[in-house]
């Protein structure tokens, strides 16, 4: 753009030393033959240096447009024929959001679950005197809580159910309830 932009500059330079001499020549005439022969040469040499610049813009403006014909072209065929882009998607799959209805049904069948779970543990409790046996039925009590709560709910149910067992008291009657207490905490977490 700037070898344009100055090649364009010297042509005019050239172009306007070429009028002042045909000016000066015409308002001061010489007949020195020797002033006469060096105003011949500055002329043709300023026409010859014209000449030479407009050749010069004249092949460097066909080889732009010659340029700019091929990128018409290349935009046109890509408009025609639109070259095929393969997209690779690492997005996973949308989940599948469950209207009001199917979460307040899904809710209220581990609501159930959760009251069968709590009566099954009042069973154990008031059947189970202390001892290994009683130890035993807690134990697979629990076990059969920590697995409905591991398949139908998430980790935070788990981490309180296991938090509360954890507690160890020394009556297993005692401990069935605070787990039967935990569930009745779920119980209301899981209202509509």
């Amino acid at each position: 753009m700037w070898l344009g932009v100055m090649l364009a500059v010297v042509l005019g330079l050239a172009t306007f030393y070429m009028a002042y001499l045909g000016v000066h020549v015409t308002l001061h005439p010489t007949e020195e033959p020797r002033t006469r022969r060096r105003y011949k040469i500055k002329f043709w040499a300023s026409g010859g240096i014209a000449l030479i610049l407009i050749a010069n813009q004249t092949v460097r403006n066909a080889q732009m447009q010659s340029a700019i014909t091929r990128q018409l072209a290349d935009i046109d065929r890509n408009t025609q024929k639109p070259p095929t882009v393969s997209v690779q998607n690492n997005i996973p799959p949308a989940q599948i959001i469950m209207g009001d209805e199917a979460e307040k049904a899904r809710r209220k069948l581990i609501r159930e679950q959760l009251g069968k779970l709590i009566t099954e543990g009042d069973s154990i409790a008031n059947s189970c005197a202390q001892g290994a046996a009683c130890k035993a039925a807690r134990r697979r009590w629990e076990s059969k809580v920590e697995s409905y709560l591991r398949s139908n709910l998430d980790s935070s149910f788990m981490i309180r159910f296991k938090f509360n067992e954890g507690s160890m008291l020394p009556n297993e009657t005692k401990q069935i309830g605070e787990d039967q207490s935990t569930l009745i905490g779920f119980l209301d977490d899981l209202k509509d």
